[in-house]
Protein backbone atom coordinates (compact mmCIF):
# COMPACT_ATOMS: atom_id res chain seq x y z
CA UNK A 1 0.00 0.00 0.00
CA UNK A 2 1.39 3.41 -0.94
CA UNK A 3 1.20 6.64 1.06
CA UNK A 4 -1.54 7.87 -1.25
CA UNK A 5 -3.72 4.86 -0.44
CA UNK A 6 -3.55 5.24 3.34
CA UNK A 7 -6.31 6.69 5.48
CA UNK A 8 -5.62 10.33 6.33
CA UNK A 9 -7.11 12.87 8.71
CA UNK A 10 -7.45 16.51 7.70
CA UNK A 11 -8.27 19.17 10.29
CA UNK A 12 -9.91 22.21 8.77
CA UNK A 13 -10.15 25.34 10.91
CA UNK A 14 -13.33 27.08 9.85
CA UNK A 15 -12.87 30.13 12.07
CA UNK A 16 -10.87 31.55 14.93
CA UNK A 17 -14.01 33.06 16.46
CA UNK A 18 -15.03 31.50 19.75
CA UNK A 19 -17.71 32.21 22.31
CA UNK A 20 -15.41 30.97 25.10
CA UNK A 21 -12.15 32.46 26.32
CA UNK A 22 -10.27 29.48 27.74
CA UNK A 23 -6.99 30.38 29.43
CA UNK A 24 -5.42 27.19 28.09
CA UNK A 25 -6.43 27.70 24.44
CA UNK A 26 -3.46 26.62 22.34
CA UNK A 27 -4.99 28.21 19.23
CA UNK A 28 -5.27 31.64 20.88
CA UNK A 29 -8.40 32.23 18.85
CA UNK A 30 -9.13 35.72 20.10
CA UNK A 31 -5.85 37.14 18.83
CA UNK A 32 -6.06 35.93 15.22
CA UNK A 33 -7.67 37.37 12.14
CA UNK A 34 -10.69 35.45 10.84
CA UNK A 35 -10.66 33.50 7.58
CA UNK A 36 -12.96 34.18 4.68
CA UNK A 37 -15.09 31.24 3.55
CA UNK A 38 -13.08 31.23 0.30
CA UNK A 39 -9.79 30.88 2.23
CA UNK A 40 -11.17 27.96 4.25
CA UNK A 41 -12.41 26.21 1.12
CA UNK A 42 -9.03 26.72 -0.58
CA UNK A 43 -7.28 25.34 2.53
CA UNK A 44 -9.60 22.31 2.40
CA UNK A 45 -8.78 21.78 -1.28
CA UNK A 46 -5.02 22.12 -0.75
CA UNK A 47 -4.89 19.85 2.32
CA UNK A 48 -6.77 17.10 0.53
CA UNK A 49 -4.55 17.23 -2.55
CA UNK A 50 -7.31 18.79 -4.64
CA UNK A 51 -9.76 16.21 -3.20
CA UNK A 52 -7.71 13.25 -4.44
CA UNK A 53 -6.67 11.99 -0.97
CA UNK A 54 -10.17 11.05 0.05
CA UNK A 55 -10.10 7.25 0.22
CA UNK A 56 -11.25 6.31 3.74
CA UNK A 57 -10.10 9.70 5.03
CA UNK A 58 -11.49 11.87 7.80
CA UNK A 59 -12.17 15.59 7.94
CA UNK A 60 -12.36 17.27 11.33
CA UNK A 61 -14.02 20.69 11.34
CA UNK A 62 -12.40 22.80 14.02
CA UNK A 63 -11.67 26.34 15.07
CA UNK A 64 -12.26 28.44 17.41
CA UNK A 65 -15.85 27.31 17.59
CA UNK A 66 -16.67 25.99 14.10
CA UNK A 67 -20.43 26.32 14.51
CA UNK A 68 -20.07 30.11 14.70
CA UNK A 69 -19.70 30.15 10.90
CA UNK A 70 -23.42 29.37 10.70
CA UNK A 71 -25.56 26.51 9.43
CA UNK A 72 -25.24 27.52 5.76
CA UNK A 73 -21.44 27.30 5.83
CA UNK A 74 -21.50 24.06 7.85
CA UNK A 75 -23.87 22.61 5.25
CA UNK A 76 -21.29 23.32 2.53
CA UNK A 77 -18.66 21.24 4.35
CA UNK A 78 -21.15 18.48 5.15
CA UNK A 79 -22.12 18.20 1.47
CA UNK A 80 -18.51 18.42 0.30
CA UNK A 81 -17.45 15.71 2.75
CA UNK A 82 -20.30 13.45 1.66
CA UNK A 83 -19.48 14.02 -2.01
CA UNK A 84 -15.87 12.93 -1.48
CA UNK A 85 -16.78 10.16 1.03
CA UNK A 86 -14.93 11.67 3.98
CA UNK A 87 -15.79 10.57 7.50
CA UNK A 88 -16.85 13.87 9.06
CA UNK A 89 -16.04 14.90 12.63
CA UNK A 90 -16.28 18.22 14.46
CA UNK A 91 -14.72 19.80 17.54
CA UNK A 92 -17.32 21.93 19.32
CA UNK A 93 -18.13 23.40 22.71
CA UNK A 94 -21.76 22.43 22.29
CA UNK A 95 -23.31 25.21 20.23
CA UNK A 96 -23.92 22.47 17.68
CA UNK A 97 -26.58 20.92 19.91
CA UNK A 98 -28.90 23.81 19.04
CA UNK A 99 -28.92 22.52 15.43
CA UNK A 100 -30.35 19.05 15.99
CA UNK A 101 -30.85 18.51 12.27
CA UNK A 102 -27.10 18.44 11.58
CA UNK A 103 -25.93 16.39 14.58
CA UNK A 104 -26.57 13.16 12.66
CA UNK A 105 -24.36 14.35 9.79
CA UNK A 106 -21.18 13.86 11.83
CA UNK A 107 -19.55 10.50 12.44
CA UNK A 108 -18.17 11.92 15.67
CA UNK A 109 -18.74 15.09 17.65
CA UNK A 110 -15.86 15.93 19.99
CA UNK A 111 -17.75 17.90 22.64
CA UNK A 112 -15.61 20.19 24.79
CA UNK A 113 -17.93 20.04 27.78
CA UNK A 114 -16.84 22.87 30.08
CA UNK A 115 -13.87 25.22 30.24
CA UNK A 116 -14.21 25.77 34.02
CA UNK A 117 -15.35 22.20 34.89
CA UNK A 118 -18.58 23.35 36.48
CA UNK A 119 -21.61 21.07 36.08
CA UNK A 120 -24.43 23.28 34.85
CA UNK A 121 -28.09 22.54 34.14
CA UNK A 122 -27.29 22.97 30.43
CA UNK A 123 -24.64 20.21 30.58
CA UNK A 124 -26.98 17.96 32.58
CA UNK A 125 -29.72 18.46 29.99
CA UNK A 126 -27.41 17.51 27.12
CA UNK A 127 -26.18 14.45 29.02
CA UNK A 128 -29.75 13.13 29.45
CA UNK A 129 -30.17 12.72 25.69
CA UNK A 130 -26.57 12.52 24.50
CA UNK A 131 -26.41 11.40 20.86
CA UNK A 132 -24.35 8.23 20.29
CA UNK A 133 -21.89 10.05 18.01
CA UNK A 134 -20.79 12.46 20.77
CA UNK A 135 -17.46 11.99 22.56
CA UNK A 136 -17.48 14.23 25.65
CA UNK A 137 -14.10 15.63 26.55
CA UNK A 138 -12.80 17.91 29.21
CA UNK A 139 -9.56 19.80 29.29
CA UNK A 140 -7.91 19.82 32.70
CA UNK A 141 -5.55 22.74 33.26
CA UNK A 142 -3.89 24.55 36.12
CA UNK A 143 -6.76 27.03 36.24
CA UNK A 144 -9.67 24.56 36.39
CA UNK A 145 -8.06 21.61 38.23
CA UNK A 146 -9.59 22.75 41.51
CA UNK A 147 -13.07 21.94 40.10
CA UNK A 148 -12.21 18.49 38.69
CA UNK A 149 -13.20 16.33 41.66
CA UNK A 150 -16.59 17.99 42.12
CA UNK A 151 -17.27 17.87 38.37
CA UNK A 152 -16.43 14.17 38.10
CA UNK A 153 -18.60 13.29 41.13
CA UNK A 154 -21.56 14.74 39.22
CA UNK A 155 -20.65 13.07 35.92
CA UNK A 156 -22.92 10.12 34.97
CA UNK A 157 -21.08 6.82 35.57
CA UNK A 158 -22.40 5.28 32.35
CA UNK A 159 -21.03 8.01 30.05
CA UNK A 160 -17.37 7.78 29.15
CA UNK A 161 -15.35 10.97 29.00
CA UNK A 162 -11.99 11.84 27.52
CA UNK A 163 -9.73 13.80 29.88
CA UNK A 164 -7.15 16.02 28.18
CA UNK A 165 -4.36 17.49 30.31
CA UNK A 166 -3.31 20.99 29.30
CA UNK A 167 -1.21 23.87 30.49
CA UNK A 168 -1.03 27.49 29.59
CA UNK A 169 0.25 27.48 25.99
CA UNK A 170 2.70 30.26 26.86
CA UNK A 171 4.19 28.19 29.70
CA UNK A 172 3.06 30.51 32.49
CA UNK A 173 2.45 28.96 35.87
CA UNK A 174 -1.00 29.73 37.29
Amino acid sequence: MSFFETKKTFEIELTYKCNWNCKYCAVKTHTKKSFTNEQVLENFRLKTNNFRDTIQSTVILSGGEPTLVGKNVLDIYIKLSKHYNFDLKINTNGLLFKEESIIKEFKQINWHVSDELIMTKHIQTILKSLPKNVLPLIVVSNSNFKNLQSFMKQWPKDIKILLIPASDPEGKIN
